[in-house]
């Protein structure tokens, strides 16, 4: 029983001991100090010309490099030359130095440690031709600035200031990030005007390329810009093509993986044999061969092009456009799309038989609009009816255009435009609730056998004389 009681006491006395040794740690350890909060003012600090700079020494967690003054205005990092040196970098880094102003100032702080300033993240020293020098400290993120930035201090001056982030940021980067990172950067005002040809090929696709179709829009017709000409001869679809060459003439890395790749480099990041490889003729002699790899763990993929041995990271944003591309994804969902005004006859052979519509309208009144079959005037609205169904069926994938048999329907779209002709498309049951629907013999698509069940059956109404659109 004693041996009991003086377990226990024991036990107890230990956490007293415990419990007092806790509160003296929250009494006598002292707060980490804060930064004070700064004095708002302008401080002019550097005034200097940043063309008459001569170089830039930087030094922080990523290594060592410098930066020097290669001709007027042009700024570069010696062992880069021959890789796209990012000029607007540069320009940044030695303009934002030479003419320091802060909006900030802590005055003589005694203690730097708050300020990030006691080990500093990066150092920065600026030489210029009139023989001034400066150096820079720079510390941690400022918690008071109105604008985002970074304490800074520079040699020979006992104050704290705060550099805007976008200068102190480029002091503590790798050396890499004065890399480009933009591997196209085209404008243009109409797609068609600089692209002149993109071929596709790759691991994993079936090689095709997209050309501008040069088809004039008349304000009427819903003619796309863009086709597939090889091995197809399809049009696709204007904002699909927006949206893949947008990316192309537009893109940018989100960062450098390798920099002067090795070709034994290039199987680790699936770049030699290519999921994807594009091959953009543009303006009057560009050319530019980009070439997609795997995916990393991470989410980006691995690209290369073959201007410079750079091995780029790229975001799904930017890579799954070209990742995902065939012909079925850029092809336009509806083959033709002639606008009713712009046909002179619709041609139909159906069950053994051929039926000819002759449409009338006027241009200068958009309401007149005379159908005849047979030398006999139809309701108007019926066929319009059938018209419309006839066109905005959707198509879903890319087929040969390899006929067997007798198609199930064939449409002739006569246009009024002597020099446009006709479009001919024929529709083929292929089995599996599938048709084969061909295009002038040399573009081939699939579609459901219900969008096809949808045309004749709007089509026997026609030819019964059976009303489609009820009267109003």
């Amino acid at each position: 029983m004693k041996r009991q009681i003086k377990a226990l006491l024991i036990s107890f006395a230990a956490i007293v001991l415990l419990v007092g040794a806790f509160f003296a740690v929250k009494i006598f350890v002292k707060p980490a100090e804060k930064p004070e909060e700064p004095i708002i003012g302008s401080y002019q600090l550097i005034n200097e010309n940043y063309k008459t700079a001569q170089k830039i020494e930087i030094s922080n967690n990523n290594g060592e490099f410098t930066i020097n003054r290669l001709e007027d205005s042009v700024f570069g990092i010696a062992e880069f030359e021959g890789y796209p040196q990012d000029k607007a970098n540069y320009t940044l880094l030695f303009s934002g130095i030479s003419k320091f102003t802060s909006t900030d100032k802590i005055v003589s702080p005694e203690n730097l440690e708050p300020y990030g300033l006691k080990n500093p993240e990066g150092k920065a020293k600026i030489y210029y031709d009139n023989e001034n020098s400066y150096t820079i400290y720079v510390g941690g993120q400022s918690l008071y600035s109105e604008t985002e930035g970074r304490y800074v201090r520079i040699e020979g001056d006992e104050n704290v200031y705060v550099l805007d982030s976008s200068t102190a940021d480029l002091i503590l980067a790798k050396k890499t990030d004065f890399i480009s990172l933009a591997i196209t950067n085209e404008s243009f005002e109409n797609l068609t005007d600089i692209l002149n040809k993109a071929e596709f090929s790759g691991s994993k696709i079936t090689p095709f390329s997209i050309v501008p179709a040069q088809v004039t829009y008349d304000g009427e017709n819903y003619n796309d810009s863009f086709k597939i000409d090889m091995p197809y001869d399809i049009f696709i679809d204007d904002d699909k093509a927006g949206t893949v060459f947008s990316t192309l003439f537009n893109l940018f890395a989100s960062g450098i993986e390798v920099l002067g790749y090795n070709d034994s480099d290039l199987a680790k990041y699936g770049l030699d044999n290519p999921a994807t490889i594009c091959k953009l003729s543009y303006g009057e002699e560009s050319e530019i061969i980009i070439s997609l790899g795997n995916k990393s763990e991470e989410g980006y993929y691995y690209m290369i092009t073959d201007q410079y041995r750079v091995i780029y990271r790229i975001s799904e944003h930017y890579a799954e456009t070209l990742a995902d591309i065939s012909p079925a994804s850029v092809m336009s969902t509806s083959p033709v799309l002639p606008s009713i005004s712009l046909v002179d006859n619709m041609i139909i052979d159906y069950g053994g038989e051929r039926y000819d519509y002759k449409i009338t309208s006027d241009p200068s009144d958009k309401t007149y609009l005379k159908i005849e079959k047979d030398g006999e005037e139809i309701r108007k609205e019926d066929f319009q009816k059938f018209y419309s169904t006839a066109l905005l069926y959707k198509v879903t994938d890319i087929a040969d255009t390899s006929k067997e048999g007798e198609p199930t329907l064939r449409i002739e779209y006569v246009y009024s435009d002597d020099a446009k002709g006709s479009d001919i498309v024929e529709f083929y049951n292929i089995g599996e609730r599938k048709y084969k629907v061909v295009k002038n013999s040399v573009a081939g698509y699939i579609t459901k056998s219900t969008s096809v069940k949808d045309i004749t059956d709007l089509l026997e109404k026609l030819i019964s004389g059976e009303r489609i659109v009820a009267d109003e």
